[in-house]
């Protein structure tokens, strides 16, 4: 019996072995086809809203507009998107560093104007790189811990507040010659050296360059965090180079008018009186 099956060589029955296609596996497919459709979807919505604003968005605009968080996460996972820190989110790029910080900041919502040499640095104005925010801000605001790298430091002097109202001492305010050019908060603003500025789509406002150096000079040496190990403000190196930045390009009137406006006669004039004897051709 062996001799005989060993004879048998007619090939095995053999069963069609062709796989049908797994359900679940078809399932997933037609999942991921879905979700690749609505981040595809979601992207050209998001290029179209940054294209709109220009800078960084807060989450939660992004989501009043209909763009899901959990796909806001997977964009960043993915380098579509870009948070410079919680809540934030903007297009990679080449950004400026300070300005990003500034616009975030900002898009945050605090009411506040760049000062000190954070606004020397903004109007190329320092000589020394900062890693500080300097910003008035009203008392009582909350500032983020730390920007991309930038650490807010708020001043609440009521002297440093920007303006929130028209001031009827400021001429073209009372008398209304300003009007329909420029509102009166914003002549107000400038009489006391606030200008505003569009920073990645965000309107700021920045100390001018002669109120900041008029800043600079009064409050150099100053404590101004007393609850800080290096609690003073400014150095004469800053204070100083920041005056000689400015007279390389402007005249010193502004300076002198802007001093007058502040109540800083007596501490500035004798200091720009100095310049013209120790800084090289002084305007």
């Amino acid at each position: 019996m062996s001799s005989a099956l060993a004879l048998n060589t007619e090939p095995p029955i053999t069963r069609n072995t062709t796989q049908r296609p797994d359900p679940s596996s078809q399932v997933g497919d037609e999942r991921l086809e879905r979700i690749a459709r609505r981040r595809s979807k979601y992207f050209e919505q998001i290029l179209a809203y940054f294209a709109e604003k220009q800078g960084p968005a807060r989450s939660i605009d992004l989501i009043k507009a209909g763009i899901e968080h959990v796909i806001l996460r997977q964009m960043v996972e993915d380098g579509r998107l870009w948070s410079p820190f919680y809540g934030l989110y903007c297009l990679p790029g080449d950004y400026d560093p300070l300005h990003l910080a500034i616009a975030a900041i900002r898009a945050h919502g605090p009411e506040f104007a760049v000062c000190f040499n954070t606004a020397a640095a903004f109007h190329g104005i320092c000589s020394q790189p900062t890693e500080e925010l300097w910003l008035a801000a009203p008392a009582g605001r909350r500032l983020s811990k730390s920007i991309d790298g930038f650490v807010p430091v708020a001043v609440n002097w009521q002297a440093m507040q920007p303006p929130t109202e028209p001031d009827a001492c400021v001429p073209g305010v009372a008398d209304g010659y300003w009007h329909g050019v420029i509102s009166d908060l914003e002549l107000t603003e400038r009489h006391y050296g606030f200008d505003r500025h569009v920073v990645y789509g965000q309107e700021v406002l920045v100390t001018s360059p002669a109120r900041t150096v008029c800043d600079l000079l009064v409050f150099r040496n100053r404590v101004l965090r007393p609850k800080k190990e290096n609690a003073t403000s400014f150095p004469d190196a800053i204070a100083f180079g920041a005056l000689k930045a400015y007279t390389d390009k402007n005249e010193l009137d502004e300076v002198r008018d802007m001093a007058d406006r502040l109540g800083y006669r007596d501490e500035v004039l004798p200091l720009l009186d100095l310049a013209y004897h120790f800084l090289p051709s002084p305007r």
